[in-house]
């Protein structure tokens, strides 16, 4: 069973947003692979929030400016140095790219601190079970800029160290 997403403590007892809450519930799963993208994406809905889907860097960074999201999980089959290439992207979207709580997943190897060096909220490599990934999402979607800005710089430092 799949442990439900904390979008419910920013819901209503009927469903509907809390007054004075600008939410968005809108993740955004990037993943060049169809199949892999739409089990993520499920997955994601299946915790309560909503998925917007991009299959390439550049629709990755068009939604990003375009829509209000909570955040971006990025799951590319070239492997890590691909996904780091869109975190940058990402970043480099204006404002709103600036902002947004990013996800890197990853089945290959690597020196994970290039994708929190890049920008990643969060890291997660292959396998993981989905209620850790669920809790990875919950979890940099929570957190403020400047927690998130916090929680990079100490990845990074304890990646060097």
């Amino acid at each position: 069973m799949l442990k439900r997403s904390k979008i419910e403590d920013y819901l209503d007892e009927d469903g509907e947003p809390l007054p004075n809450v600008e939410r968005s519930f809108v993740v955004l799963v990037v993943n060049d692979d169809p199949n892999s993208g739409e089990l993520i994406a499920r997955l994601v809905e299946a915790s309560g929030w909503q998925a917007a889907r991009a299959y390439d860097v550049s629709m990755a960074v068009s939604l990003v400016r375009e829509q209000s999201l909570a955040g971006v999980i990025v799951d590319l089959t070239e492997g890590l140095s691909a996904a780091v290439d869109a975190v940058q992207a990402i970043r480099a979207a204006g404002d709103a790219g600036s902002r947004i709580p990013i996800l890197v997943l990853t089945s290959t190897g690597g020196d994970e601190s290039t994708a929190w060096r890049a920008g990643a909220d969060g890291f997660l490599a292959r396998p993981f079970h989905a209620n850790d990934f669920l809790q990875q999402l919950d979890v940099i979607i929570g957190r403020s800029p400047e927690e998130r800005d916090e929680h990079r710089q100490q990845m990074i430092g304890d990646s060097v160290g």
